[in-house]
């Protein structure tokens, strides 16, 4: 299936790299950015999660937060009308974004590791129902599950408008395991078809990241050779390594130390294994 806005990435600025400032108007692969939230592209993603509890009043400058946004934004800008799109999440675990998409007529797959690891693992599809959002009917006539492990991504996945995954890549093993994802995950794409990822970012060093087998966090290197390999295959990337430079954007939240919990609102930068991370987002086109 061809894509309204198929042609938008051949526009973008070349070459490889961006030095304007990050924006949700026309996203790149960027970096969280507490102006990215106060933008007028923003307004209304920050509400649709205000509704479905996903975005408490008064808490947006929170990375998770801008992951949302980033995902929604970059999907309805690259993809254009969604009615008769097909898209599919990996790692979707109870995210909203599959009911708003489906309540723009795509019909879109969700998928997940059905395992007793860990408990932000979604098993059905009801689990990801937002009935502020879409009603039952449509929902169920437009979104199915499917228990898939983003290590081994099934072959006879293929042919999406979109695919998306929401800080899922960091989690599947190790480092190189969530590098593997993002490059397997064009497969499943039609020509032209838009990949929309989010994950840890350290910002304490270009060349060292971290990797265990829980939570692996990604350097400015890491995503250049990975951009560098996805080109020569073909495909389309921008990246957008500038931060933000307001007050918030240099705030490093580290857990409280009772509950050992991040301070929702605050965490933009947070401290963690020896690294100030932030959130990635990558957008890429399949050629």
């Amino acid at each position: 299936m061809s894509l309204v806005n198929k042609d938008l990435f051949s526009r973008r600025e070349e070459p490889l790299f961006s030095i304007k400032k990050p924006t949700l108007e026309s996203p790149d692969s960027q970096l969280v950015s507490a102006s990215q939230l106060y933008e007028k592209e923003a307004e209304k993603w920050i509400q649709l999660l205000k509704e479905t509890g996903f975005s408490p009043e008064g808490c947006v400058l929170d990375r998770k937060v801008w992951e949302y946004v980033y995902i929604l934004q970059a999907i309805t800008t690259y993809v254009g009308d969604l009615k008769g799109k097909k898209g599919l999440a990996f790692g979707c675990g109870f995210e909203m974004m599959p009911s708003y998409f489906a309540s723009r007529d795509s019909q879109v797959i969700v998928t997940d590791l059905v395992s007793q690891k860990y408990n932000w693992q979604a098993t059905e599809v009801d689990q990801l129902y937002f009935k502020s959002i879409i009603n039952k009917n449509d929902f169920k006539k437009r979104v199915s599950f499917k228990n898939v492990n983003m290590n081994s991504i099934p072959s006879d996945l293929k042919g999406f408008d979109y695919c998306w995954s929401c800080g899922s890549l960091e989690h599947i093993g190790s480092h190189d395991n969530g590098i593997r994802f993002i490059e397997n995950a064009m497969n499943i794409l039609a020509p032209g078809g838009i990949a929309v990822h989010t994950t840890e970012f350290t910002l304490t060093s270009d060349k060292v990241s971290h990797d265990s087998p829980d939570l692996s966090f990604y350097c400015k290197q890491d995503i250049e050779e990975l951009a560098k390999r996805l080109i020569a295959k073909g495909h389309k990337i921008v990246l957008n390594f500038k931060r933000g430079n307001t007050p918030a954007d240099t705030h490093v939240d580290t857990p409280d130390p009772k509950t050992r919990n991040f301070h929702y609102g605050r965490t933009l930068l947070a401290h963690m294994n020896n690294h100030v991370i932030t959130s990635l987002g990558l957008i890429i086109q399949k050629g």
